[in-house]
């Protein structure tokens, strides 16, 4: 089997079935190495206030680095979950995971 990672913005919480299932098979960055809660949707960016406050209010982790059992998760970090120079990159923040084959 090939060694794997899966990356990207998932649209979904932690604790739902989706992610619930992924974290079975593969190791979440964030919660491996990640401090805090991670939230890479956040009603601080504008960019995304009003979707927030329109479907449920709530802050959310739901972009994602999965790595499979051929890596070592080293760290996680998020990358503009604040503006730069007074202007947000995206919606979302990313999740950017230093990760080490091991074998």
């Amino acid at each position: 089997m090939l060694p794997l990672i899966v990356a990207g913005d998932l649209n979904a919480r932690p604790d739902e079935d989706g992610i619930r299932h992924l974290s079975t098979y593969l190791q979440d960055a964030w919660t491996v190495a990640g401090t805090g809660p991670g939230l890479t949707w956040s009603a601080d960016n504008p960019l995304a206030a009003a979707e927030i406050g329109r479907l449920d209010g709530m802050p959310g982790r739901i972009d994602y680095v999965f790595a499979g059992s051929d890596f070592r998760v080293r760290s996680a970090r998020l990358v503009g979950e604040s503006p730069v120079d007074g202007v947000w990159l995206s919606d979302h923040a990313g999740v950017v995971a230093d990760v080490k084959a091991t074998r």
